[in-house]
């Protein structure tokens, strides 16, 4: 056979059956090579196929997860509303019951301890009485007057205390009965307002019959120096001009608190909470014009209940 006779395809063919006998052969002749090879060489080409492979055939994909992260926006409003949803159970309308037997209202109450304690406007539980001779004001607990709280679907009577109580307040508790159930009840969430600042965000909360919710800032902060205690104890003197020599001598320790808080809110409800973006109440307002911070208040009440005893039952 002439090659210079050949066309292109038959060249073409004959090259290709070159090359595959050719590859034939140097395949036998490898494996032939491998097998007398020692073992480091063949362990060093089975290596290098294994990598080769690898790049070629690429191993198992990974499923890939996407996290979805939900961003939480938490507004202003969001703050109000749960400050305010913290505390609505811990108000309270205390009323009378006419001849009828219609409730009247008397005063809002701010329950300060799981026992019942509650405050009220003073100025809510005073009467005048008139006589020839004067004008005199009584507490309507000395004309008989029975007051009544609703918690809990309870009417529940209580007791007004003559204790006073800082911002014209007073202080009334469930009455004592033997053979009534027991309740718990929910008080405020105390703050502390010797911590505020001029500006500072702030909600109010009270209302007559339902509750009415106020924002504003603080307004003013009126600061005074108060006696925490004596820090040298004066000795006992029956000589009276020697006993206030003693006293001015003795060393007495003081501290500056707030005693008045002031707000830019309306005057549109008689008694309510102050609190702050946290929930916790850091004043209470009876008819004045200012918040009595509830540290002062607080303190009154720690000074109540050492010298009285409440019970915690109540009548059904």
């Amino acid at each position: 056979m002439n090659l210079n006779e050949l066309n292109t395809t038959q060249i073409i063919l004959l090259t290709l059956l070159t090359s595959f006998v050719t590859s034939i052969a140097t395949g036998i002749i490898t494996v032939s090579l491998i097998n007398q090879a020692p073992p480091m060489v063949t362990d060093t080409i089975h290596k290098v196929i294994e990598k080769t492979v690898e790049k070629v055939v690429p191993g198992e994909q990974k499923t890939t997860v996407i996290e979805k992260i939900n961003t939480v926006v938490v507004s202003p409003e969001d703050f109000v509303m749960n400050a305010v949803a913290e505390n609505s159970e811990s108000l309270t309308r205390i009323f009378i019951l006419d001849e009828k037997g219609v409730k009247q209202f008397v005063s809002l109450g701010v329950i300060l301890s799981k026992t019942g304690h509650i405050l009220a406007d003073k100025d809510d539980f005073i009467v005048a009485t008139k006589t020839d001779k004067e004008t005199t004001t009584k507490t309507t607990t000395e004309n008989k007057k029975e007051y009544f709280i609703s918690y809990k679907e309870r009417d529940i009577k209580l007791v007004a205390e003559t204790f006073d109580f800082s911002g014209n307040l007073i202080c009334l508790t469930p009455q004592l009965a033997t053979d009534a159930k027991e309740i718990v009840f929910k008080p405020i969430v105390i703050g502390n307002a010797n911590n505020l600042k001029l500006g500072q965000s702030v909600v109010a909360i009270g209302g007559e019959e339902t509750n009415i919710v106020l924002t504003g800032i603080i307004s003013n902060l009126i600061r005074d120096k108060v006696l925490v205690k004596s820090v040298k104890e004066v000795p006992a003197s029956t000589d009276e001009q020697n006993k206030t020599e003693e006293i001015k001598k003795a060393e007495l320790e003081y501290e500056i608190i707030i005693t008045q808080i002031n707000t830019n809110l309306e005057d549109q409800i008689p008694m309510k909470l102050l609190l702050n973006l946290d929930g916790e109440v850091i004043g209470i307002k009876s008819k004045a014009d200012f918040f009595t911070p509830i540290n002062l208040i607080q303190k009154d009440l720690e000074n109540f209940l050492q010298t009285k005893t409440i019970a915690t039952k109540i009548i059904d």
